[in-house]
């Protein structure tokens, strides 16, 4: 019988903990650092700092776990792959280098421009006057994404330019280098695939999901880290799996 370790501290690695005992393969399940609604199941509650690579790892070499599931973004990150595997450990999730493309709006936009994917025109800023000469280039309604992890809430949708300016003095006004991407603002559906792709090539897709991240009902109101997503048959969208 198999141990996991499911790194993370949301919904989401509640779900992934309890989807792991569905398997007669799992007996115990450990979740890094989990929160206090999985107390209450079989799930044992590990108390390491999320950015712990170290205690991570000393944690799963000392209970013998046989794989590791890497829910949150920030130890991807930082490496925590990379560490697992330097120890001899087994872990899901991708390394240090492909985690840029989630760490870095701006690096896996270069990565879409390079492979030469369609994507939304945009301009990559680090101070308020490069970001007020780049919205000239730009219609209204415009979007501000800043670069790094923001736990999903770090796109703003920009109606006007009193809006995007007040929007950059208040971002450049305490952090002065800090990196923003502008984008062409894109109506439409937002959807999520993703494949898995192991030996000879082999590719697996997952069902297609949805989020829903705006807080209020009707797509009104901020973004939130995502309200709840929700799997479903799209018929637009099942051309697109199959391409």
């Amino acid at each position: 019988m198999a141990k996991v370790l499911i790194i993370g501290a949301g919904a989401r690695e509640h779900i992934l903990a309890k989807t792991f005992f569905k398997s007669p393969q799992v007996d115990q399940v450990f979740v890094a650092p989990g929160n206090e609604g999985m107390i209450e199941e079989r799930i044992k509650i590990v108390p390491i700092n999320i950015d712990d690579l170290k205690g991570m790892v000393d944690f799963a070499k000392k209970e013998n776990i046989d794989l590791t599931f890497v829910g949150s973004e920030e130890p991807l990150v930082l490496g925590i792959v990379d560490e697992f595997k330097k120890a001899g450990l087994k872990i899901f999730g991708p390394n240090k280098t492909a985690a840029q493309l989630e760490g870095s709006k701006s690096f896996a936009k270069s990565i879409l421009k390079e492979a030469n994917v369609p994507t939304a025109a945009f301009s990559i800023v680090r101070s308020l006057s490069e970001a007020r000469r780049a919205l000239v280039k730009h219609d209204f309604p415009v979007v501000f994404k800043l670069d790094g992890l923001a736990a999903g809430k770090g796109v703003s949708v920009i109606s006007s330019c009193k809006q995007a300016e007040d929007y950059i003095v208040n971002l450049y006004k305490n952090n002065s280098n800090t990196k923003l991407l502008i984008e062409e603002f894109m109506q439409g559906p937002e959807f999520s695939l993703f494949s898995l792709v192991g030996k000879n090539n082999t590719v697996v897709h997952t069902p297609i999901a949805q989020d829903h991240k705006r807080r209020f009902d009707g797509d009104k109101g901020p973004n939130t880290g995502g309200i709840g997503p929700t799997v479903r048959l799209l018929k637009y969208l099942s051309r697109l799996s199959k391409k």
